[in-house]
């Protein structure tokens, strides 16, 4: 559940004119499934089931569907809200449609047995069966979902049938059962595999023992496969690199990722109305992303096959027009949409240095701040020159937030604020000078905000009042990583949770795993409109805050 605080008194803090705080209003609102949804890597998928509409795929990350008509990846149902808590869907190990019910089941030797109400779009825990170890497989018949499990722990190896009506969702005596075949997941016939052509130069099918090699010799082995009868197409299962859809008529074989390719997820930006950029850090997976937001379809560029792109390790993104411009850990990555090119800007062309960190874009430039310094790129000529004042020139920047002309940079030296052709000092040395790491800036048309380990700390642009909020009290003493704001809430994200203050009633909310986030690790924030983006190490979360009717604070 939310984690309220009702504060008693007013704490004074200490900085410049610190102002009072309030206290963390009590959240009276419950969110639905479909509010928080998360997009991670699905490409250890290794168990399939169909209902009429969908083909359900469950993974290490979740679980994901395609729709039977169209062959398209639709919005995962990886992380659902129950009654009371989050329901945790990673790892599962045996997954079950009961089409007479309309229920979607889901075991797990961690965490027990789960079940879909497709009528009400809600998750449940059945605690009976939680926990228990002995269970070996799920299966159905018509009127009873039914778990196998061990007879007793005295002997293991005997079989018990359980059976459960997915109506009342009571216990059945097995004794009083007799409801004819039963259909148990993964219980399908091995597939002959035949050769399918791939429609990716990278991969090779080798149609003796129906494993895929890639060009590095990297073998990728089937988990599971079935196949449907109605639209002809067999489903398989390749952890690590993806499912894949093979169509018996062409033997064809089509290689699908649903997610983003690697799930840390660092940097987040839109691009235009029917795309958004999706970057991060994850091994050998992790690259660059760019989401069809009207399709659902993912598109991955990886620099060890993209010429143009010489590091896929991306900090920050910042989109112009029809350019996109990415902070990576060797230089400015650019992408030209018009052109379809990919190119790398560094040394040569006027960077400080290689590893940047932050991106913000006024109206004809580009401030880009990296580990050795900051530097202004013309947008319409491409041309990059040093910041333009000692002070900020070799500045080691944390972040970059603009409004119009005005640009506002905080990094190791300091927080400045940029207005053409002149930079000021905002504050004094105290406010960023000193266990201030994990340093993030937001701005609105009334405030600035830059939050760091001891807190966050507030500018009201009219007044030039100081406020601020301590982490010891508000955050669980975890330093802010992120800062999002619009013109009614502030957002910001830690390493221990995600908060949110409504800006006039000087209220705080506070979401973690319980609220179906699919990690407390914040690490990057964008707001749009009534959505908010969240960016953690265990994927991309879609989080709808703002329902008609409903005041969460």
């Amino acid at each position: 559940m939310k984690k309220i605080y009702n504060l008693l008194t007013m704490l004074l803090l200490t900085f410049c004119t610190m102002g009072l705080f309030t206290g963390i209003a009590k959240g009276q609102s419950r969110y639905r499934a479909e509010d928080i949804i998360t997009y991670s890597d699905f490409s250890d998928s290794y168990m399939v089931d169909f209902s009429p509409r969908f083909v359900f795929f469950s993974s290490e990350n979740g679980i994901w569907r395609l729709d039977r008509f169209s062959g398209k990846s639709v919005t995962p149902i990886n992380f659902g809200l129950g009654l009371a808590s989050a329901v945790d869907l990673r790892n599962g190990d045996l997954l079950l449609w009961h089409d007479a019910s309309s229920t979607l089941w889901l075991w797990s030797k961690k965490r027990g047995l789960k079940y879909f109400r497709w009528d009400l779009s809600q998750w449940y825990s059945f605690d009976a069966i939680n926990g228990n170890v002995g269970v070996k497989n799920i299966g159905e018949t018509e009127h009873y979902v039914v778990i196998k499990s061990s007879k007793s722990s005295d002997d293991p190896d005997g079989d018990a049938n359980i059976f459960i009506d997915p109506h009342s969702f009571y216990l059945i005596n097995e004794l009083n059962v007799d409801d004819g075949f039963i259909r148990w997941a993964g219980s399908w016939e091995p597939h002959q595999f035949k050769h399918y052509w791939i429609d990716d130069s990278d991969l090779r099918y080798y149609s003796e023992d129906g494993r895929i090699r890639d060009k590095y010799n990297r073998s990728y082995e089937v988990s599971f496969d079935v196949y449907d009868e109605v639209y002809q197409r067999r489903y398989i299962c390749y952890p690590g690199l993806g499912l894949g859809i093979a169509n018996e008529r062409h033997q064809s074989l089509n290689i699908i990722q649903p997610g983003p390719a690697g799930k840390d997820v660092r940097s987040i930006a839109l691009m235009g109305s029917g795309f958004m950029w999706v970057c991060g850090k994850n091994g050998r997976n992790s690259g660059i992303n760019l989401l069809d937001r009207e399709k659902g379809e993912w598109q991955y560029f990886d620099s060890d096959y993209v010429t143009g792109i010489d590091s896929h390790h991306i900090n920050d993104i910042v989109t112009h027009k029809t350019s996109s411009y990415f902070a990576s850990e060797e230089g400015l990555v650019i992408f030209q949409a018009e052109k379809g090119r990919w190119k790398t800007v560094g040394s040569f062309s006027g960077l400080s240095g290689l590893d940047l960190r932050a991106l913000g874009k006024s109206r004809s430039e580009l401030f880009i701040g990296g580990d050795h310094g900051l530097n202004r790129m013309d947008l319409p000529s491409g041309k990059i020159v040093p910041a333009g004042d000692k002070r900020v020139n070799d500045l080691h920047t944390d972040d970059i937030v603009t409004d119009g002309d005005t640009v506002w940079v905080t990094g190791f030296q300091g927080a400045f604020r940029y207005q053409p052709d002149e930079w000021q000092r905002i504050g004094n040395e105290e406010l960023v000078v000193g266990n201030e790491a994990g340093r993030c800036l937001a701005v609105t048309k009334d405030f600035f905000w830059i939050g760091g380990e001891r807190g966050i700390r507030e500018l009201n642009r009219k007044t030039g009042e100081w406020k601020g909020w301590l982490s010891s009290v508000y955050f669980n003493r975890s330093p802010s990583r992120s800062l999002a704001a619009n013109d009614s809430l502030l957002w910001v994200g830690t390493r221990d949770g995600l908060h949110a203050m409504h800006l006039r009633k000087r209220r705080w909310l506070s979401y973690g795993i319980e609220e179906g986030l699919p990690s407390s690790n914040i690490q990057f924030l964008q707001v749009e409109a009534d959505t908010l983006w969240i960016g953690t190490p265990e994927g991309l979360t879609r989080f709808i805050w703002n329902i008609p009717g409903r005041d969460i604070f």
